[in-house]
């Protein structure tokens, strides 16, 4: 149970900054799968070193379905206060710093001129201010890699990020 509360908790924490920040933030599903999968094990453990497996059992059903979430989820990138015009700026702009040729689709945007080499970045709305993105491709290409880091940096991450200047 204090496990739940727990993870209830930072959950909770991370709403509480999605509604009070006003840019678009990101959060990366592999940086969400690790944070379940890290929490699933420390609560497991937990249970199991303390002789309490049997008594939280729900609670590992719940971790468990909330990994499978996870899993499903790892290739996706959540925008919250997805905002339609703001989000296109950005991807437009970092695509022309890094020099990738694109036309916008219906479902997104088409990466690349050769069409045996070309992505697709799909961002599909699920409610108002909350969207999915991902990236499709056939094979590994660097510029969508590069794409991908600099959109990265681009867009906050729920929680800040320590910035350090030199």
């Amino acid at each position: 149970m204090f496990g739940i509360l727990t993870y209830s908790a930072v959950v909770l924490l991370g709403l509480v900054a999605v509604f009070f920040r006003k840019e678009v933030l990101l959060l990366k599903g592999r940086s969400f799968l690790i944070f379940n999968f890290i929490f699933t094990a420390v609560s497991v453990l937990a249970a199991a070193i303390t002789g309490r497996l049997a008594e939280n059992s729900v609670m590992i059903e719940l971790l468990g379905a909330l990994l499978l979430v996870s899993i499903l989820l790892r290739k996706k990138w959540l925008l919250f206060r997805y905002d339609p015009g703001g989000v296109s700026m950005i991807i437009e702009e970092s695509m022309s710093r890094i020099l990738m040729p694109f036309e916008k689709s219906e479902q997104g945007y088409m990466l690349g001129k050769d069409p045996a080499n070309r992505a697709l970045l799909h961002i599909v709305v699920i409610f108002p201010k909350f969207a999915i993105m991902s990236f499709k491709a056939r094979g590994r290409i660097r510029k969508v890699e590069v794409l991908q880091d600099l959109l990265n940096k681009r867009f906050n991450g729920i929680f800040p990020r320590p910035v350090i200047r030199l």
